[in-house]
């Protein structure tokens, strides 16, 4: 098996405490989502983009459930996944040199960069460097007898989770 960049999203494999929250979170007026994306809630309580850069766009609270081509407005509830500390989400790894983003290269317990590839499609970095993404365990490690998972392949996947201090956040 071989990966390419921002092939797939990120995907809850352990969604623990999470929850859906349908009525709770209204749009910002401006930002439009696809099903997947990562989202914060601001400060305002508006659901925008998670960060990506967490001293300035701050955490990242959940995960959108349906596709928004056009932006809701701040009297439009905006249905999530809200993470709790214990929500586990396989992510693919990126680095512009596909050979540095391998499994085998990160951590566990490293905090990596959220990174917005396209529309639902969200990976983390290997750069640790104003990193939210908890690294908690490395895919190929609990599936050694399946060869597609090997912890060298490019843009592989790795197990993140958000902590309670990022989750309790709020963002500007």
């Amino acid at each position: 098996m071989s990966f390419s960049a921002d092939q797939f999203g990120m995907s809850v494999i352990e969604p623990g405490g999470a929850v859906i929250k349908d009525s709770s979170y209204k749009g910002d007026g401006s930002t439009t989502f696809a099903k997947g994306d990562l989202v914060r809630i601001n400060t305002s309580g508006q659901i925008v983009d998670a960060g990506t850069d967490s001293d300035t766009t701050g955490p990242c609270h959940g995960m959108i459930l349906d596709n928004w081509t056009t932006a809701p407005t701040t009297s439009q509830y905006v249905p999530i996944l809200q993470f709790a500390s214990d929500t586990v989400l396989a992510s693919q790894l990126y680095n512009a040199t596909a050979a540095d983003a391998e499994p085998q290269d990160i951590a566990v317990g490293t905090s990596l960069t959220l990174r917005n590839g396209a529309a639902g499609i969200w990976s983390v970095t290997t750069t640790t460097t104003k990193g939210i993404a908890l690294v908690v365990d490395i895919k190929a490690t609990d599936t050694w007898f399946n060869d597609g998972d090997d912890d060298d392949e490019d843009y592989g996947i790795v197990l993140v989770r958000f902590t309670q201090a990022n989750i309790d956040a709020r963002g500007a």
